[in-house]
């Protein structure tokens, strides 16, 4: 009698428990990946910024300091000896530093797995005389 009173209680609070904790699992797996993409987007707004910024140093230097002063003149000459570099904003050169997502990690595997399985299809479909025998 009395196992079937823990069998009992253990089945209707097992699952109640089992159920919360799986829900619990689940939030926190989404609290990770919240915080990974988070992780991701501050990274690529700060490579932004600091490129930006890399590019508003160098035109200060270029343009400000020969004219502030003699010293800053020959500071300018000595490290710029040719003429200097003019920063580069355009889009592509930024996103392509940025660190690829894990859906498009995901998606080029996937691109090169049909590639493959298209071109061995077309190799068995176009294969030589001797293979069709």
């Amino acid at each position: 009698m009395g196992s079937k009173i823990r069998k009992f209680f253990r089945e209707l609070f097992g699952s109640r428990l089992v159920e919360s904790q799986e829900l619990q699992l689940l939030q926190l797996r989404q609290d990770y990946e919240h915080r990974l993409l988070d992780k991701d987007q501050v990274i690529a707004d700060l490579r932004a910024e600091k490129a930006l910024m890399l590019g508003r140093m160098s035109i200060y230097e270029n343009t400000i300091m020969p004219l502030a002063s003699r010293a800053g003149a020959q500071v300018v000459a000595a490290t710029n000896p040719t003429t200097p570099k003019k920063p580069n904003f355009a889009i592509a050169d930024i996103m392509s530093q940025m660190p690829k997502t894990r859906w498009e990690i995901e998606q080029e595997k996937f691109y090169a797995a049909r590639d493959a399985e298209d071109a061995e299809k077309e190799k068995q479909k176009n294969g030589t005389p001797a293979d069709r025998s």
